[in-house]
């Protein structure tokens, strides 16, 4: 796993839902190649109420999906999840090796200093379009 997880909470208001006060205080993904796989490291702040983020979409990618990590019996394992529950006055990470937002096959190139939109929906139906900026990798530990 990168190290660079240690880093992913540096905060960038990128966007707000208006109706719940949702608040995305960090979407951020990394370098990567075109036909590769990468997880997003988002961080929101929910005020109110428990909301469910029920899909992702983004146009750097043919696919979103939610996934899950745990430690079972000491073996990694990684499932697929419908939803994320966001609870109510909580701030929430949706990190690499974790929570995560997964993008399947990305469309094209990620680079440094690049951004991209991401659409969230929620169960209520509403949508909230993000930015999500494209970080330089940092430097793993020795």
């Amino acid at each position: 796993m990168r190290s660079w997880l240690m880093g992913c909470c540096c905060c960038l208001a990128v966007g707000s839902l208006q109706a719940q006060n949702l608040r995305v205080e960090s979407a951020l993904a990394f370098p990567a190649q075109a036909g590769e796989n990468m997880a997003l490291a988002l961080v929101v702040r929910n005020p109110g109420p428990e909301l469910i983020l029920g899909q992702a979409r983004t146009t750097v990618a043919a696919r979103v999906s939610f996934r899950v990590h745990q430690l079972v019996e000491g073996v990694e394992q990684i499932t697929t999840t419908p939803t994320f529950i966001l609870p109510a006055q909580r701030r929430v990470s949706l990190l690499p090796g974790a929570h995560e937002i997964f993008l399947q096959t990305l469309n094209q190139p990620l680079v440094a200093g690049q951004e991209f939109p991401l659409l969230l929906t929620f169960g209520t139906g509403q949508t909230q379009t993000i930015r999500v900026k494209v970080q330089p990798d940092l430097p793993t530990r020795p």
